[in-house]
């Protein structure tokens, strides 16, 4: 530093004037190498240090305050701090802050420097960035929904792989170990991340969603916790679909965020029906056959526990109107028809749930009740 010899008279009558000033740390100014301990690493080693580091900043500041270097080594002394887990980039700094709690007459710490997240982006890894990628702020997690449990299984994954091998409620209760984490920084993996949270919620009981769902939507969705707390009863049998009763219960719900999207359409006031006959979700028949179809259906409509007799009345239905009984027959002869059984079916499903995609449609309409099921339908006849 500029002023680490400077006679005691010029720095007096430089701090006389009030001119701002940082203190600095006078190092021992000892070329060498320091070795030490790292439970993560190992033993390290690392050139000494013979900066003299500002340790306060300028007086002109207000308030001022200390540098981290300085703040560490005193916070750490006086909170009995043992241990100090860390990023891996002040590894260099540890021959400095060793430096500091020898001139303060501190008992130094035991260091641990992890590795940090790292991110795919444009094909390299980078270090994931707070500034830059939103994945890196908790705030990202909550205002999306993930479920807690889910997050901290990943990221203890992450920490220690051994505890991605097991089952996520031994994974929680298992610690942590610094000798179990690795000196290369994992990589963030959000598909990943949606995997484990889509399979922890495949677990969980319909009440027990609705519940975190709605005290998730508090603050972000109130008209979402309104409609499934007028249809409670509903709620618990929509969220049923696809998951109770079957070997392969469905997944696709990895976030709270997820529930309008997902199961929005079965709820009567957040659904719109479908009315245009050309809407393109209805696959291009003819708009005079859309509402043939959809009125038909309407006409003659009936509930079935069973799916293959309930879905019988699709298949009649389709007949009565011309459409290929199977795609055997349609690609004989495509002219001879409008369409084929599934062109049929996807008029409906579209007219019940607003997409051409959607959960086992007998699933859906045992859910939502026959008359609604009907009333729906009649919209798009007209």
């Amino acid at each position: 530093a500029i002023w680490r010899d400077a006679d005691v008279s010029d720095v007096a009558a430089k701090l006389a004037a009030g001119e701002p000033y940082a203190v600095r740390f006078r190092s021992p100014g000892v070329e060498g190498r320091v070795s030490f301990d790292d439970a993560i690493r190992g033993r390290l080693e690392h050139e000494a240090n013979r900066n003299d580091v500002v340790i306060l900043k300028t007086s002109a500041n207000n308030p001022r305050l200390p540098t981290y270097h300085f703040a560490h080594a005193v916070d750490e002394h006086l909170m009995r701090v043992n241990l100090v887990i860390r990023s891996e980039e002040w590894i260099s700094s540890v021959p400095l802050h060793l430096q500091l709690f020898a001139a303060l007459g501190f008992e130094p710490p035991t260091y641990a420097h992890i590795a940090p997240l790292m991110k795919t982006d444009v094909g390299n890894k980078r270090k994931l960035s707070k500034r830059k990628d939103p994945e890196a702020s908790v705030d990202f997690y909550l205002d999306a929904g993930y479920p807690a449990p889910a997050v901290l299984y990943y990221l203890r994954g992450l920490a220690n792989g051994r505890l991605a091998e097991l089952p996520l409620a031994q994974a929680l209760e298992e610690p942590i170990r610094l000798a179990d984490c690795g000196v290369a920084g994992p990589l963030v993996d959000m598909v990943k991340l949606a995997a484990i949270s889509g399979d922890h919620l495949a677990t969980l009981s319909g009440p027990a969603i609705l519940d975190a769902v709605c005290e998730w939507a508090a603050e972000r969705d109130p008209e979402l916790v309104s409609v499934i707390g007028d249809n409670r009863e509903l709620a618990e049998r929509v969220i049923d679909v696809e998951r109770v009763g079957v070997d392969n219960p469905r997944k696709d719900l990895v976030r709270w965020s997820d529930f309008r999207a997902l199961y929005g359409f079965f709820f009567p006031s957040l659904f719109t029906p479908v009315t245009d006959p050309s809407d393109q979700r209805l696959g291009g028949l003819d708009a005079g056959l859309v509402r043939k179809l959809a009125a038909d259906f309407a006409d003659h409509y009936t509930w079935s526990e069973e799916q293959p007799a309930w879905f019988a009345q699709v298949r009649e239905l389709a007949a009565r109107h011309g459409f290929a009984p199977n795609p055997k027959a349609y690609k004989k002869d495509p002219d001879a028809y409008p369409g084929m059984l599934r062109d049929a079916a996807n008029v409906i499903r579209v007219a019940i749930t607003g997409s051409s995609r959607s959960p086992d449609l007998h699933q859906v309409c045992g859910a939502l009740g026959a008359d609604e099921v009907t009333r729906r339908v009649r919209a798009l006849a007209g």
